[in-house]
């Protein structure tokens, strides 16, 4: 092992969509797999620990100068892209005053069009940067064995070249993630942690980590994006489908003033809790123009539908303006 420095990075290909996959095979946060928790043969242990990214502006003394103390106060997206900062806690829900960390090794993977400039470790630590295949290894000790302050310790820093929207976080594509600590009873080495992840370029809806370290329910809205063309001074409804796993009780809202919503009653079918969204764009108060609101599904898992509304001005239409003419004007 040698001490950790920041060094230049390569680009290492991630596959966005198995994102989803992740969530099953490893959080068990599907709506379907959600609903597996009460049976013991195939809910997943108690998780008592977890990987969390913090994505910021690059701060070059992060490090030595954090102000992060809770988890509550990680950000795990943002709607930025280009630079950004990437910083991994470890984080600990057990009640152990003396408890310290030894090591970690997890898998890292992110979008194929990011690129790592440089990374550092934190706290003291010794560690690498190991390529396996697309994947990268990451290993760090702490031979002095700080002590995780509040539950939540500051691990590693990344500076990553994100030119678009995708994220950056654990792998569920290699070796599963591993933590040394020390505590009160001696040493504990951990396999069962809750991998973390954190976006960028995002417009709306994430799912990320609580910090409850409990299994988030997450709705699937169909379709993903309405397009709705009005003119001044008119309505228009739509209409889209909510499915949820069966134990979760989804709340809707609106981005937008101009666009309210009406929940049916929640019918149970095979696949979880599905709900019948109508949406009612109303153009009284707007102007002619293009208009862009979201529906949005959840809290620690959020799903959003786009709303795309374009308002047409009324024109008069005068008498010796042909029906060809207006239907022109019109036309999109």
């Amino acid at each position: 092992m040698v001490p950790c420095a920041r060094v230049r990075g390569r680009s290492v290909r991630a596959d966005l969509v198995l994102m989803a996959a992740l969530l099953a095979s490893t959080l068990l946060c599907t709506p379907v797999a959600a609903d597996l928790a009460p049976f013991p043969d195939l809910a997943p242990p108690t998780v008592q620990e977890g990987f969390f990214f913090h994505v910021q502006p690059v701060s070059a003394d992060f490090c030595d100068q954090q102000t992060i103390w809770e988890c509550s106060q990680i950000r795990q997206s943002t709607p930025d892209t280009g630079t950004l900062e990437f910083d991994l806690f470890v984080y600990s829900k057990r009640d152990d005053p003396q408890m310290s960390i030894n090591g970690l090794s997890l898998p890292l993977e992110w979008t194929e069009s990011w690129h790592l400039i440089n990374w550092e470790c934190c706290s003291g630590g010794q560690g690498q940067l190991d390529p396996q295949g697309q994947l990268v290894q990451l290993t760090i000790e702490w031979p002095e064995r700080p002590a995780l302050q509040g539950r939540l310790f500051l691990a590693a820093r990344f500076i990553m070249d994100a030119p678009d929207g995708g994220w950056f976080g654990v792998s569920g594509m290699s070796d599963g993630p591993q933590l040394r600590f020390t505590c009160s009873k001696g040493d504990l080495e951990i396999w069962w942690v809750l991998p973390g992840w954190a976006e960028a370029g995002v417009e709306c809806g994430q799912c990320y980590v609580p910090c409850d370290l409990l299994l988030p329910c997450r709705s699937e809205l169909t379709p993903d994006r309405v397009d709705l063309r009005i003119m001044c001074g008119a309505t228009a409804t739509a209409q889209i489908r909510s499915r949820t796993g069966a134990r979760c009780q989804p709340a809707f809202a609106s981005t937008a003033d101009w666009l309210t919503l009406e929940v049916s009653e929640s019918v149970l079918g095979e696949e979880g809790l599905n709900h019948e969204l109508t949406l009612r764009a109303d153009a009284g108060n707007l102007a002619a123009g293009s208009y862009v609101a979201w529906i949005r599904s959840g809290d620690d898992c959020t799903t959003c539908a786009r709303v795309v509304l374009t308002v047409i001005p009324q024109v008069p239409v005068e008498a010796h303006r042909s029906w060809g003419q207006v239907k022109e004007f019109y036309r999109p």
